[in-house]
């Protein structure tokens, strides 16, 4: 109950501060039209197209992956170009300056190419999901392959593979010049500021499993299953569209979330800065955090060394 009272708090605090900047609300809403307009016209039929096929052929199951690939990168593109500029005009106004909605446009333009890069990286991990669910089962595409990845990820940088993905937003639009490698900026700064072995202190993931996973496991999926099944068009088309509009949904939802608590990380590592939520400065002192067994084992070497 902790965890939905925190991301329910998380979520409302973050349309807080889009909120108090309204007009840069247009990036958000614009990425979300984009991506209706997108899945409609061209992600659908894709779909559809692949899914009356034969299933059992290889051509088949390689033209789902590559469609399910393409689907991911349009979505994370969009998102992630259009929060770079809402990162930009929010971090100029809170220093002082009142630039106009064309200046996170053309910052967003400048830095396409690091934009693409994180876009890369983000779709091929929903794809590696993808492939996990549907070669493996869904326990392994959604907890346990994610699991071991994170586990390499740490042992290999002590460091979440999640937090240089949330700081790049950040440091893609503020950093002057670009950096070379965003992700090991994003990483340095959180572990120069917090240290090693930490995790997102804020998250709204709780949300997906209440409200999406439902959606999709209860009506898409039995939806779109029968419909290929029957062969029936109508029926594969509904279930795609509740399916990918869910999905949609909550990516966007959950990359507004993360832009806007990231940029409040990003200005507390930079310069020590906790403006960004007025009245509570957790969100940038303690954005991210030990977790429990790295806490304990941290007191335990202190207790030993005393």
């Amino acid at each position: 109950m902790k965890a939905i009272v925190g991301a329910w708090k998380t979520l409302t605090d973050s349309f807080g501060i889009v909120g108090r900047y309204r007009s840069y609300s247009v990036y958000p809403l614009f990425s979300f039209m984009i991506m209706l307009l997108i899945t409609f016209t061209g992600i659908i039929p894709l779909f559809e197209g692949v899914l009356a096929s034969d299933q059992n052929g290889l051509l088949s199951r390689v033209l789902f992956f590559l469609v399910v690939y393409l689907a991911y990168g349009m979505l994370y593109f969009v998102t992630a170009f259009c929060n770079v500029g809402l990162v930009t005009g929010i971090a100029a106004r809170l220093d002082g300056e009142e630039p106009g909605l064309a200046m996170g446009i053309v910052r967003a333009s400048q830095r396409i190419g690091l934009i693409g890069v994180c876009t890369l990286i983000s779709a091929t991990l929903g794809l590696l999901s993808v492939l996990a669910r549907v070669l493996i089962n869904p326990l392994a595409g959604l907890v346990i392959a994610p699991l071991i990845g994170k586990r390499l990820w740490e042992h290999w940088r002590h460091l979440s593979y999640r937090i240089p993905l949330l700081m790049a937003k950040p440091v893609i639009a503020l950093d002057q010049p670009a950096p070379e490698h965003v992700f090991n900026r994003g990483g340095r700064l959180a572990k120069e500021t917090w240290g090693e072995r930490v995790k997102p202190a804020h998250s709204i993931g709780v949300l997906a499993l209440l409200v999406l996973l439902p959606i999709i496991g209860l009506f898409a999926m039995p939806t779109l299953k029968q419909g290929i099944a029957e062969h029936n068009t109508d029926l594969i088309r509904l279930g795609l569209s509740v399916m990918l509009i869910a999905i949609s949904s909550y990516t966007q939802l959950s990359a507004l979330v993360n832009a806007i608590f990231a940029l409040a990380a990003y200005r507390y590592a930079t310069a020590r800065k906790s403006d960004l939520f007025p009245g509570n400065p957790s969100y940038a002192e303690h954005a991210f955090v030990k977790p429990k067994k790295a806490t304990e084992s941290t007191d335990a070497l202190t207790a030993t060394s005393q």
